[in-house]
C-alpha cells in the first residue's frame, strides 16, 4: 500500500456558539436550506449535526496523513487558510493514488471548495469533476466505494463493527468537534482526524486480505509447480538417513568444541 496516500479530513460548522449564530451571516441560508431538506431544520442544534459536511457552511481544522510509514495529522491553529495551504503543497508533491474512505464523494470536494473559497488554486490530485469512471482505480482508493460495490454503502462506524467487531464512534462528530473547537481542543480533532484513517485502513486490510491471499497462492503454484516425485528404492532411503546421521553428528562435535575454546583470561 506505499502506493496509496492515505488520509482523512475533520471539518467543522463556522458558527460555534449561539452568541455567533444570532449575528452568523449565513443564517437565512441555513435556514432556507432546511426547508427543502427533511434532515436539517433551521435550528443552531441541527446546524451543528449537519453543517459540517456542507464546505459553504463549514470548514477543515484537521488533516491526517500516511504514506510510506510515515503518519502526518495537521490542525488549524489560527487560521483554516494556513492549514489548507500545507495540505495543498502536500498533495502538490504526491505522486500516488489517494485513498481511505469516502473521499471521491466527500473528502475531495470538499477540500477543492474550501481551497477555492479562500482564493487558492487546488493542486491537480483534487480537481476530479473530469475523472472518468473506468480512470478512477488508478487514481483513487475508495474503501467505502470498495465495500459498496453495485449496492448500498454504509458509515465507517458500521463496516467497523461488522468487519473487526470495534466501534471507533466516528459518525456523527459534527458537534463534538463544535464543542471541542469551542474550547480550543485541537488534540482531540487531530486524534479524531487520524483514528478514522486508521480504523478505514484496517477495514482496507480486511476486505482485500481473502483476494490477496488467494492470488498470492496462484502466483507461487505457477511460479514454484509441485515437482514429481519419484519413489526411492531402499538402498537410496539407507544411505540418505546415513547422511543425515553423519550431518548431524559434525554438526554436534563443532558446537562442543566451540564451547571448549579456551577463553583469553
Amino acid at each position: 500500500m506505499d502506493d496509496i496516500l492515505r488520509f482523512n479530513i475533520i471539518t467543522c460548522p463556522e458558527c460555534k456558539s449561539i452568541e455567533e449564530w444570532a449575528s452568523y451571516s449565513k443564517r437565512l441560508c441555513w435556514e432556507r436550506k432546511a426547508e427543502s431538506n427533511d434532515e436539517i431544520d433551521g435550528s443552531f442544534n441541527s446546524y451543528c449535526k449537519k453543517a459540517s459536511i456542507y464546505p459553504e457552511f463549514s470548514q477543515v481544522v484537521a488533516v491526517s496523513f500516511k504514506t510510506k510509514g510515515h503518519d502526518i495529522v495537521l490542525d488549524c491553529k489560527e487560521w483554516e487558510k494556513s492549514l489548507l495551504e500545507k495540505v495543498n503543497e502536500v498533495f502538490k508533491k504526491n505522486k500516488s493514488r489517494l485513498g481511505w474512505f469516502n473521499i471521491y464523494n466527500f473528502a475531495i470536494p470538499f477540500l477543492w471548495k474550501r481551497m477555492v473559497i479562500n482564493c487558492m488554486q487546488p493542486a491537480e490530485w483534487l480537481c476530479i469533476s473530469e475523472l472518468k469512471p473506468r480512470d478512477m482505480k488508478d487514481y483513487i482508493v475508495d474503501v467505502m466505494n470498495i465495500w459498496k460495490q453495485t449496492s448500498f454503502t454504509c458509515s465507517l462506524d458500521l463496516l467497523s463493527i461488522s468487519l473487526l467487531s470495534e466501534n471507533p464512534g466516528i459518525d456523527g462528530y459534527g458537534e463534538y468537534v463544535v464543542s471541542a473547537m469551542a474550547q480550543g481542543n485541537l488534540n482531540w480533532c487531530m486524534h479524531y482526524c487520524y483514528q478514522g484513517m486508521r480504523y478505514a485502513e484496517r477495514c482496507f486490510n480486511a476486505i482485500m486480505y481473502h483476494d490477496q491471499y488467494e492470488a498470492e497462492e496462484e502466483v507461487k503454484e505457477e511460479e514454484n509447480p509441485s515437482p514429481v516425485v519419484e519413489e526411492k528404492t531402499l538402498e537410496e532411503k539407507k544411505k540418505e538417513a546415513e547422511d543425515i546421521a553423519m550431518a548431524k553428528m559434525e554438526q554436534g562435535a563443532k558446537e562442543v568444541a566451540e564451547e571448549n575454546v579456551e577463553l583469553p583470561f
